[in-house]
């Protein structure tokens, strides 16, 4: 979004007289530079006239500036849903189409998906199973409600969370192995004896105890993804095994996605500092600090680790997601897991296509792919159950 020597945001926000008395004379000063620039903010100017841009201070500044810088570029091109390509890829922004406003207004000849289809594909939602020590397996869905001592643990599941918490202190403490698994279609909230808070996405399994002994490590399994605000506590480790990692925190916040059919496994620090011990043959140990993510590879036994804008990796906390340069595979990857339905392509070339926006995910799915298609990139069909990508 930087042009030479200004934030283009400063120019959106300028159509929409939302300039503080400074940025006005720094804009000022920045068109008065040089006859360029003075010539680029009027094109501006005149696009955002000409095309009749609605609800302007609605859409995102990246999104305005892609589609600007295409159309600029580009005058005598026709108004479509394609917007911009980054390095000869399709990048396309979906934060509009999604918010019900729209930069460019063009009827497709074709119906859209939702359009050709007569059935719904509702988001995933709160739902797990808990197996406990005595190889009990309770379902938790909405309007599930108990509380149970459990491994010297009271065991407390109401409005679609599950806390743990100790039981007396009078109480002879054993601890047992419980699992929670979210299956695709599902999410949930996890609350650990000593406090920490787990978020927990489709398609992932944790392992962990009842409860931790005094003076013992804390320590679980996972497979899957998952959002973790671990309890502080100097004298006991927070460790999470993950396939041929091992992370250890004391108290910190940081996501992990771990699933069986990514080629990476990601550890994201948000707050705090990890250690990440990579490898089952040569172990190497790796330390975050807060906005670093260590990408795994188990095929390759290697590690990097690279800065990163965390927002992108913790979105789905929130019921969203945030993509940057993401392939369709991957991306489709991610759905097929939240919505609960198997994706194909005809078309292997689209699994490459790169996406950058944001999702609401508690959009039904079809809303989704219709959004995706007035990107006249892709298209799709439902069959048997399938969506089909060609």
């Amino acid at each position: 979004m930087q042009l030479e020597g200004i934030d283009f945001e400063l120019i959106w926000r300028k159509l929409n007289a939302s300039l503080t008395s400074r940025e006005e004379q720094y804009l000022e000063r920045w068109i008065n530079q040089d006859p360029r620039h003075e010539e680029y903010f009027h094109k501006v100017l005149y696009y955002y006239k000409e095309n009749k841009v609605v609800n302007a201070k609605q859409i995102d500044s990246n999104v305005a500036w892609k589609v600007l810088e295409g159309k600029l570029k580009n005058p005598s091109q026709k108004k479509t849903y394609r917007l911009s390509r980054v390095a000869s890829v399709a990048a396309v922004f979906l934060i509009a189409a999604v918010l019900g406003v729209f930069l460019i207004f063009n009827d497709l000849d074709e119906k859209s998906f939702a359009d050709r289809v007569d059935i719904q594909i509702p988001p995933g939602k709160s739902l797990a199973i808990l197996k406990t020590g005595n190889n009990k397996e309770i379902k938790l869905i909405e309007g599930t409600s108990f509380i149970d001592t459990m491994g010297g643990a009271k065991v407390l599941n109401s409005n679609l969370e599950l806390v743990y918490s100790a039981a007396k202190l009078e109480d002879q403490l054993v601890p047992e192995i419980h699992n929670l698994e979210i299956p695709r279609g599902g999410k949930y909230f996890l609350v650990l004896q000593d406090s920490t808070k787990i978020w927990l996405n489709s398609e992932t399994k944790i392992t962990y105890p009842s409860i931790f002994l005094p003076g013992e490590e804390r320590i679980v399994e996972l497979k899957g993804e998952a959002y973790f605000q671990v309890a502080k506590d100097i004298n006991r480790p927070f460790k999470v095994k993950i396939n041929n990692q091992l992370v250890e925190v004391l108290g910190t916040t940081f996501n992990i996605s771990s699933y069986d059919d990514d080629e990476y496994q990601c550890v994201t620090l948000v707050e705090g500092k990890v250690k990440v011990e990579t490898g089952a043959v040569s172990s190497e140990s790796f330390y975050l600090e807060p906005g670093t993510q260590l990408s795994y590879s188990p095929l390759k036994q290697s590690a990097f680790k690279t800065k990163v804008d965390v927002e992108y990796y913790i979105s789905w906390v929130n019921d969203s997601y945030l993509f940057k340069n993401k392939s369709l595979e991957d991306i489709m990857k991610t759905f097929s897991r939240w919505y609960d339905v198997d994706v194909v392509f005809k078309d292997s070339e689209k699994k490459n296509i790169l996406f950058t926006g944001e999702i609401d995910r508690v959009q039904n799915f079809e809303s989704v792919l219709e959004v995706i298609e007035k990107t006249n990139e892709v298209k799709f069909k439902l069959v048997n159950g399938q969506i089909i990508i060609y």
